[in-house]
């Protein structure tokens, strides 16, 4: 959690611009022109959609699709792909609850998925949640109390016997938990073991639209993650000016400080990765949609 905004936002926007990332962007930009584009009402349906918040989330998942489609709209980014067979939408919602809101009636009403999946990165708020765990929530809540009960159906024992997986509820906050004191109050106030700034935002519109949704994230700052004293000041700061002129800052002082920003976006990638490889198989064990055999419009 912590990760996806300091790696995202500036370290691949604004401080490593790597010869890698601009061949990428070029790449996507050709595609996007080439592809014949349908407005997103006439989209066919797909069997899954899956919300992001970040890029660097969803790059694993990403990688994986083939048949890739790229779709831009005024406030998300969309690929469309196959996943093993499976057709399947990642949308890029962008940090926090309203934009995870209007990404998801977004994919309501562009793709109609038989299933929506919150996924991406989430602190750890117990000690029993390491780095590249992976959370299924059954029950996601906000700081005000609110709380709703996921459609998740597994074997627990199974899931208890499979190290690194773990069932258990979530909580929703509006800002980033880096700070392991807050971590342990949130637990102990909304016995959440992980804490993202989504899902319960997804979780609602699903509910209002009756939309069956998973959450799965992967935890990328455990309970007793501590970052160093450079990257924490300046998540300190609001404006991204200022983060610049810490980093730069942090690198005068002490230079080698550069491998820990380029050591926490490995970091991230991994985790990304990681959170892909669980994806792709849980998408293979989900029922197929029929959406398009009954829908006049496919026809």
């Amino acid at each position: 959690m912590v990760f996806r905004s300091l790696v995202q936002g500036l370290i691949r926007e604004q401080v490593a611009q790597t010869v890698q990332d601009h061949v990428r962007q070029k790449v996507e930009e050709t595609v996007s022109k080439a592809q014949p584009q349908e407005p997103p009402d006439r989209q066919p349906p797909c069997d899954v959609g899956f919300i992001f918040a970040m890029g660097i989330e969803a790059g694993g998942l990403e990688d994986l699709l083939s048949d890739v489609v790229y779709l831009q709209g005024e406030h998300v980014a969309a690929r469309y792909g196959n996943l093993d067979g499976r057709r399947v939408v990642i949308v890029i919602s962008g940090p926090g609850r309203k934009a995870a809101a209007h990404a998801t009636e977004a994919l309501l009403l562009g793709h109609r998925p038989r299933w929506i999946v919150s996924a991406g990165f989430a602190g750890g708020l117990v000690p029993e949640l390491r780095y590249k765990d992976i959370v299924m929530v059954d029950r996601v809540c906000d700081t005000t109390g609110k709380s709703l009960k996921l459609d998740l159906e597994v074997d627990r024992e199974a899931v208890a016997q499979t190290p690194g997986l773990h069932v258990a509820p979530l909580v929703t906050t509006d800002h980033i938990v880096r700070r392991q004191q807050e971590r342990q109050e949130l637990h102990e106030r909304y016995r959440a073991w992980a804490v993202d700034m989504e899902t319960f935002a997804v979780a609602q519109v699903c509910r209002a639209h009756q939309m069956p949704l998973l959450a799965v994230r992967v935890i990328s700052d455990e309970f007793d993650f501590r970052l160093p004293p450079e990257v924490d000041a300046m998540l300190d700061r609001n404006k991204w000016t200022e983060k610049a002129g810490t980093f730069v800052a942090a690198l005068w002082r002490r230079p080698s400080s550069i491998k820990d920003f380029w050591a926490l976006k490995e970091r991230a990638l991994v985790a990304s990765d990681h959170l892909a490889k669980f994806l792709q198989s849980m998408t293979a064990q989900l029922p197929r949609s029929n959406v398009a055999e009954s829908d006049p419009e496919a026809e």
